[in-house]
């Protein structure tokens, strides 16, 4: 798994799109979402999982949390021009001492014939 900081917007004139980590590519896709509602450093989060009609909300770890103290998200992508059915491309949103914070989670470029 690889991560990223570097986040590419494409200047559209009324509107800036989000650029693929891997290609740069323009024609990504929201697969789904992921919300963590944590308290400062509390042991347990609140899980929802949104995935196409579908939400699920659990408590949990927080370990696949963005945020290592606080709330956080990340959001699900298909890229038209990189993406196979199961890579993982994910915009993380972290709260951090009062900032937030975004990043990227992308499986390795795949090879594609």
């Amino acid at each position: 798994m690889q991560k990223s900081k570097n986040i590419t917007l494409l200047d559209r004139g009324s509107v800036m799109d989000l650029a693929c980590p891997r290609c740069g590519g323009e024609y990504l896709h929201h697969t789904g979402a992921v919300f963590f509602d944590r308290g400062e450093d509390a042991e347990s989060v609140v899980k929802i999982v949104v995935d196409g009609s579908s939400t699920t909300t659990s408590i949990d770890s927080g370990a696949c949390n963005p945020s290592s103290r606080r709330h956080g998200m990340f959001v699900k992508f298909f890229c038209e021009q990189c993406s196979t059915n199961d890579d993982i491309l994910q915009l993380n949103i972290a709260q951090h001492k009062g900032a937030t914070e975004l990043s990227w989670t992308f499986s390795p470029r795949i090879k594609r014939d």
